[in-house]
Parts: structure tokens; sequence; C-alpha cells
């Protein structure tokens, strides 16, 4: 029985790094896109440089919420998955864009002069 506790404090000493590691690759990769831009054909996330072409997209869906706009809902045309951490998350043919910590009003009008807004 003395064994198992020692194993026991084995196994919290080799999860404690993972767990750290874990956090705080979590905290880094939810803020590493600061700017997003919307140009004549995409969207890019910027320092990242990933982008969504603009062709995808069919709609917009602005979520009824109050208060600040925190994220944009879109459909596009192909079903596919894609994950840009703190930006963009696609699944299928939907697509939640966070706009937290960029101008979402502005970012939100560039798109709307090209999508209908549902």
């Amino acid at each position: 029985m003395i064994w198992a506790r020692e194993f026991a404090d084995v196994g919290v000493l080799l999860a404690s790094p993972a767990l750290l590691f874990a956090g705080v690759f979590s905290i880094v990769m939810a803020r590493n896109v600061r700017e997003i831009r919307v140009d004549g054909d995409r969207i890019q996330f910027l320092p990242v440089g990933a982008s969504l072409p603009l062709d995808e997209i069919i709609a917009i869906k602005k979520p009824a919420q109050s208060g600040a706009l925190t994220h944009i809902e879109l459909s596009t045309k192909a079903a596919r998955s894609r994950y840009v951490p703190g930006a963009l998350l696609q699944w299928n043919r939907g697509c939640r864009l966070t706009i937290t910590g960029s101008n979402g009003a502005a970012v939100l009008a560039a798109l709307s002069q090209r999508f209908p807004v549902a």
C-alpha cells in the first residue's frame, strides 16, 4: 500500500507540467489574431495570415444579443472544417467569425455590403 501512495504522487508530478503547458498553450492560441481585414476577395486574419475567400460565403447571420458585438455567423457553400484560433471556427456549412478585439462594426458593415444579413 505504501507504493500506491508514492505512485500517486509521481502521477501528479508528471501531470502538472503537461497541464501547465496545455493552459499556457490555450491562452496564447486564443489571442493570436489581432486584426481582421475584409478586402475585395477575402477575409484575412492578421498576423496569422489565414484567410476565408468571400466567394465561399452565402449569407450572414448576426446573433441577436444586447451589448457589444462579439461574433458573426456565416453560411458557406462548401462543407469543410477549419479553425483559426481566436477568430474562425468553420464546421460543415456553418462558420462562426469571432470579432472580439477587432472593430466588429466595421467588419460587419463590410460584409453586409456584399451579402444578405439574416
